[in-house]
């Protein structure tokens, strides 16, 4: 308050400087001399187009001033010639403004000339100074907020500062003094120059909003009306009116709403959680027919494709006779999510990833030569070969075949593992083989092979 109080006064000092300058001299302005069609000048015979696809008129303003700037619907740029202006306006534009850095702006409107600016005319506006004696008509505007805009009489007042004071020297008569600001009420006072110097100190009242907007997603960036305001959190003042609120995250579903804001209201507003969005994935396995895991839940057999929240997750998959595989993944919306797994083989390798697939696809020849080769004595992997005996579509003819693969080695070793078929074959019923089988496990009994011996004596 303290420094606000101080800037006043010194603002007025400046003001009081200001207008006992003025009340000694000449003040100078522009007025309208003339303003003419010239119906044997041609010179807008060639203007260019307005938005609408018309030719513009034209508009030469004459004047010794060089120091001229120009306001309003103008089609191009303004051409600055000798002693003359050159601007091309819109057929039915309704006026012009002038403006000078030490006068008053100057608006003529056409209609108070008789003008009505049609396609490649060209009309003449003659300028010209005036001066008269000053009778003390300074005025002194101080508003806050500091970025309010004046009007007088509707024009508006140039501030360049932005300082939220005016200081001007108006020719005697009656004006509208208007101070505006988005979010504010606005303030008129008709004023007098001519009399004593007038002083305008005014705040304006606020209109504006206050929003709180909260996201318990932290890390969200937050949106209103597509302009970022930060993560998670926002509380600042908006204009009253209609605003989309926005909460975005890479993997995340976006929250969006619109909400309307009344004068002066203060409002909280909170963003539920964020929810992950989904991603497609497509899980391919060699062989295939396997079953999968992501993040330990079963989701079919391979090939498969599945919905999977984004972000990171581990998948598994796991067969007999196959090394178990996991691995992190990550799921990500923009991006494709085809995974392929090639599962490797434990240390009893018994085929090729194509063997494999046709073993799984039920193919007989297949399956047979896995469970030899699981039994070979290189691999001595008989939970392997158990594991696809167990998957052949007829049991009866894979014992059979296993046993004569068994018999026609005349490996002392393979006698171990024909105990198992005796009881195989009693299990289908086939006690003639059984009893066959036995016969042949007799005459190993005296094999050099004690641990064979023993097991024979064991189970005989």
């Amino acid at each position: 308050m303290g420094k606000w109080i101080f800037a006043l006064i010194r603002r007025t000092l400046l003001f009081l400087s200001f207008v006992s300058i003025c009340e000694l001299s000449f003040s100078q302005g522009l007025k309208v001399k003339e303003f003419k069609q010239s119906l044997s000048d041609g010179s807008a015979y060639h203007a260019p187009m307005d938005a609408d696809g018309h030719p513009c008129g034209l508009i030469k303003v004459r004047t010794d001033n060089s120091d001229l700037e120009f306001g309003g619907e103008i089609v191009g740029n303004v051409q600055n010639k000798i002693n003359e202006y050159w601007i091309y306006i819109p057929q039915e534009q309704a006026s012009l403004k002038i403006v000078h850095p030490n006068y008053l702006p100057l608006v003529v409107t056409f209609s108070d000339y008789g003008i009505s600016i049609s396609s490649k005319a060209t009309y003449i506006l003659t300028l010209e100074e005036t001066k008269f004696k000053k009778e003390k008509s300074g005025l002194s505007v101080i508003v806050k907020p500091e970025d309010a805009e004046l009007y007088l009489n509707k024009v508006l007042i140039d501030n360049t500062g932005g300082n939220g004071l005016y200081q001007l020297y108006l020719p005697k008569g009656d004006y509208i003094c208007e101070l505006k600001k988005k979010g504010y009420n606005s303030y008129v006072q008709m004023v007098q120059s001519g009399k004593a110097s007038q002083n305008i100190n005014v705040e304006l009242e606020s209109l504006m909003a206050e929003l709180d907007v909260t996201c318990k997603t932290m890390t969200a960036e937050l949106y209103i009306n597509s302009q970022l305001k930060g993560h998670g959190a926002w509380k600042g003042e908006l204009l009253p009116g209609e605003y989309k609120i926005e909460a975005c995250q890479k993997n995340y579903v976006s929250f969006s709403k619109f909400i309307t804001l009344s004068d002066k209201e203060s409002r909280s507003f909170v963003i539920p959680e964020l929810e992950r969005s989904k991603g497609v994935m497509s899980i391919n396995t060699i062989p295939s027919g396997l079953p999968v895991w992501i993040d330990g839940d079963s989701v079919g057999i391979s090939p498969c494709k599945l919905s999977a929240e984004t972000g990171e997750h581990y998948i598994e998959c796991q067969a007999d006779g196959l090394k178990k595989y996991r691995k992190n993944i990550v799921v990500d919306i923009e991006k494709g999510n085809d995974i392929s797994i090639e599962m490797q083989y434990d240390d009893g390798t018994v085929g090729t990833a194509s063997d494999y697939q046709k073993a799984y696809a039920g193919d007989q020849e297949t399956i047979l030569q896995f469970i030899c080769n699981a039994c070979h004595f290189n691999n001595m992997r008989y939970d392997i070969a158990f594991y696809w005996v167990n998957r052949f579509p007829n049991k009866e003819n894979v014992i059979f075949h296993w046993h004569e693969i068994c018999h026609n080695r005349g490996d002392a070793i393979w006698g171990w593992w024909m105990c198992n078929w005796v009881q195989a074959f009693e299990s289908i019923g086939k006690t003639d083989k059984a009893k066959q089988l036995h016969t042949q496990l007799e005459k190993l009994r005296n094999s050099s092979d004690e641990r064979l011996s023993w097991y024979l004596d064991m189970n005989l």
